[in-house]
């Protein structure tokens, strides 16, 4: 709240000091011509929107004098140029990176292709020799299995 008070304080002043510096009609003369229309809105409204533009366009026509100079012209189109020329820089080293990364990563992709080709044939081996024992683990559990079903069928006979 103090905040946006504080923000229409400051463009109070602005305008304050806009109108001041850039008005042709002061105040004084400005509430006269108000006087002599009598407040009637529509030429009220008129007034007041000549006086405002008068004010904006002589402080633009300020502005352009004292901003709009060959000299900072000059300035600007040189700050433009030596823009150009960092960012011509920076894309030429961002292209160098993109390259050394694709080099890197066509290196990287032969290495992970050769690492998951050793872990399959690696995986492959131990699936074999899973398969080898398979067939006496699954005996052992079945002759297990028929042993506890026979247990178990001589409880409940007893």
């Amino acid at each position: 709240m103090i905040g946006r008070l504080l923000l229409v304080a400051v463009w109070y002043i602005t305008g304050g000091v806009v109108a001041t510096l850039y008005g042709e009609k002061k105040g004084k003369k400005v509430r006269e011509d108000l006087e002599e229309v009598k407040w009637n809105s529509k030429e009220t409204q008129k007034l007041v929107l000549a006086n405002f533009i008068e004010t904006h366009k002589n402080f633009l026509e300020d502005l352009k004098e004292r901003v709009l100079t060959d000299e900072n012209k000059d300035f600007f189109y040189e700050k433009v140029d030596e823009a150009k020329v960092l960012v011509k820089d920076y894309k030429k080293q961002g292209e160098k990176l993109v390259e050394e990364l694709k080099i890197k990563w066509e290196g990287y992709i032969d290495t992970a292709k050769e690492d998951l080709e050793k872990l399959y044939e690696d995986k492959k081996a131990d699936l074999k020799e899973l398969q080898k024992e398979a067939p006496e683990k699954i005996e052992k559990a079945k002759e297990k299995l028929i042993a506890k079903f026979d247990e178990v069928k001589d409880k409940i006979t007893k």
